[in-house]
């Protein structure tokens, strides 16, 4: 609440979701913020997905009315920052610490799958402004589906699908410098 009330009388927030889909959060959160009168200067979703990216720009033209400040960017967590800057337009300097607001939904799992998850976080850090929040949601092995048990019921294998523990995010953004709030 303290970041929205202080950014609102500035240019606005800067706000990214990182592997945002089809753009649902982002959609609804932008449209929370104008409901409320808070200012977002600039929004970017981003994900690996060519074909989730255009379905998220098709969301956004419906329910947004072209709001020029969201944009949504082919780009993998992995890479963010140099990947951001290099699709976007913007120059790298001007997105370091740039955004009051980094937020992933069920993503951050496909950077451990990788071994890259030092990496990720690195980037977000290295992304998020001074005093910025990151918030990280992601299902838990409670939640059996987001391990593809549909994906084994149709190529009729079983495999195990990696799913970090609690401990293993907060080692990764801990390592890049995050403080971990509870």
């Amino acid at each position: 609440e303290n970041i929205i009330q202080t950014k609102k009388t500035s240019n606005g927030l800067r706000i990214l979701e990182f592997g945002c889909g089809a753009g649902m959060n982002l959609i609804f959160l932008l449209n929370l913020l104008k409901f409320r009168s808070i200012k977002v200067d600039t929004a970017y979703g981003t994900d690996f997905s060519p074909v989730l990216i255009d379905k998220a720009k098709e969301e956004a033209a419906r329910y947004m009315n072209n709001e020029n400040e969201m944009k949504f960017i082919v780009v993998s967590n992995e890479n963010l920052t140099n990947e951001l800057s290099h699709k976007s337009g913007e120059d790298k300097t001007n997105l370091l610490k740039s955004f009051d607001f980094i937020f992933g939904i069920n993503t951050y799992r496909y950077c451990h799958r990788l071994k890259k998850e030092n990496e990720c976080a690195e980037n977000i850090y290295e992304l998020l402004a001074d005093g910025g929040i990151c918030i990280n949601i992601d299902m838990n092995s409670k939640f059996p589906m987001f391990r593809s048990a549909i994906k084994d019921r149709i190529t009729k294998k079983k495999e195990e699908y990696f799913l970090p523990s609690l401990k293993d995010y907060v080692n990764a953004f801990e390592n890049a410098g995050f403080e971990i709030l509870e």
